[in-house]
């Protein structure tokens, strides 16, 4: 149900190791690790993936739950952030 929803960076080539969107981040293609730096947002806590259902899994299609917006683009961004600051840049 979420799959369809999740943001990609269409503007980034994955794997190439540059900033092709120029925005300062490279490989951002699947979202962001703030800790890390890279895009690997494995969801290591159990907490990111139930809140992405909560707001955007899919409805209507026969399958699991529906989401509070069933057509929304889901940027995932992760790690733990130290200030809020730093989670605030991660999302822009």
């Amino acid at each position: 149900d979420l799959a369809g929803n999740v943001w990609v960076n269409r503007a980034e080539i994955p794997g190439n190791g540059r900033d092709d969107d120029g925005n300062g981040y490279v490989d951002d293609f699947r979202g962001w690790n703030i800790v890390l730096n890279n895009d690997v947002i494995t969801n290591r806590t159990i907490h990111g993936t139930p809140i992405a259902g909560i707001i955007g899994a899919k409805g209507n299609n026969g399958v699991g739950i529906a989401g509070i917006n069933w057509n929304v683009k889901l940027m995932m961004v992760a790690g733990v952030p130290q200030t809020e600051a730093q989670a605030l840049t991660a999302y822009s």
